[in-house]
């Protein structure tokens, strides 16, 4: 089974969430975030997308 993770981390670069899923799950619930800019960096294992 391939699993991947992702990070969301605020404008400041302060990490606000990290998951390691599995790919069957693909959804990120951010409804519990702040309004703002974020980034959303994901790894497949092949690497940062």
């Amino acid at each position: 089974m391939l699993f991947i993770s992702y990070r969301i981390t605020n404008i400041l670069g302060k990490t606000v969430c990290y998951e390691v899923n599995n790919l069957s799950h693909n959804v990120i619930d951010i409804s519990k975030l702040s309004s703002g800019i974020y980034l959303l960096s994901v790894n497949s294992g092949d690497g940062i997308q």
